[in-house]
């Protein structure tokens, strides 16, 4: 019968406690494992085993130059930690590439399995989160606008925009354009950025160094007119008496001024001519009697009306007599 070879054995806590000759080789039962003994070291060397804890996971071919892992025994404890790279993995069937706004499905194992460009909807968008600086540039102009026309696009964005006519004659409101306070003596007030109205009325609240009665200059092209521009009808109403006359003149004059006065000035631009109106009331000084001016007129068919582009409120001594007061302008369409 054939040779049977029997090496010592014994459990593993056995093994742990015997220390064999150098070279002699024990058997570890509870393991099933070999130890190799150098003639030392209590226990021996215990050999690696070639299977996992079913015994059945490594299959070696009959001439030992082959091993393989069945199919199952790798599990996670098994897997070192970063060692599966992205060589290991399976492709899926998304095309690699880089995505905007990216669509995508993920399948149980958390792989992206498709993907696509997609879009920013309503939805996903915060409220507030879309500012000034996120919004592409349209091609209007940025700045400040006079009774503005302008363009909007579906978006409600303003595409163009441009210095309108105060409305037109459909009517409307009048538009502040400017205020000047005096506190300390000026000989003048002027306002030569008007915008573009079909009306203005100045309106004013003023004290005087003395009686002095108001004088309206107009700007022609930014330049002022000091020329006989305007033919006017005056009527005056004082205490001592009435009377009435026609003239020639650039401005408003009289014989006759108010210390503390305030009034109001209208013209109208309208083409052919420009007519214009100025209704003064105040004290006249020296004897405090009231006193009441009315003024009206048109401008002369040589003068072109389309050039008014500012005005001046003066006196006709036109030195420093306006002391203080508030002069404010309005604009209207029609």
């Amino acid at each position: 019968m054939a040779v049977q070879v029997q090496l010592r054995r014994g459990t593993s806590s056995q093994n742990d406690s015997f220390t064999g000759v150098e070279g002699e080789i024990t058997v570890d039962t509870t393991n099933q494992t070999l130890r190799v003994h150098d003639g030392s070291t209590a226990g021996g060397h215990a050999l690696s085993p070639l299977t996992d804890g079913d015994k059945g996971d490594i299959t070696v071919s009959s001439s030992g130059a082959s091993w393989s892992i069945d199919a199952g025994a790798v599990g996670t404890s098994e897997i070192a930690d970063d060692a599966v790279t992205a060589a290991k993995l399976a492709d899926t069937a998304v095309t690699a590439g880089s995505y905007t706004a990216a669509d995508i499905t993920v399948d149980a194992q958390g792989r992206i399995t498709a993907a696509a460009n997609g879009q920013i909807s309503t939805a996903e968008i915060a409220d507030d989160a879309v500012t000034a600086a996120k919004l592409a540039d349209t091609a209007v102009t940025a700045g400040s606008y006079t009774a503005a026309d302008i363009t909007v696009d579906a978006q409600g964005r303003i595409t163009a925009a441009a210095n309108g006519s105060g409305g037109g004659g459909g009517g409307g409101s009048w538009n502040l354009i400017s205020t000047t306070t005096v506190s300390t003596a000026v000989a003048s007030v002027d306002f030569t950025s008007i915008g573009s109205y079909n009306r203005y009325v100045l309106l004013w609240d003023c004290e005087m160094d003395g009686a002095q009665l108001p004088k309206i200059q107009i700007y022609d092209d930014g330049s002022l007119v000091t020329s006989s521009n305007y033919v006017m009808q005056r009527s005056v109403i004082e205490t001592s008496g009435a009377s009435a006359y026609a003239t020639t003149f650039s401005g408003w004059l009289t014989t006759n001024g108010m210390v503390s006065q305030i009034g109001r000035f209208e013209i109208s631009v309208a083409a052919p001519r420009a007519t214009m109106e100025i209704v003064l009331g105040g004290f006249t000084g020296t004897n405090n009697s009231c006193k009441t001016m009315i003024t009206h007129g048109g401008m002369k068919s040589t003068y072109s009306i389309t050039d008014v582009d500012g005005f001046r409120f003066t006196t006709t001594s036109g030195t420093a007599e306006i002391e203080s007061g508030r002069f404010s302008l309005y604009g209207i369409g029609q």
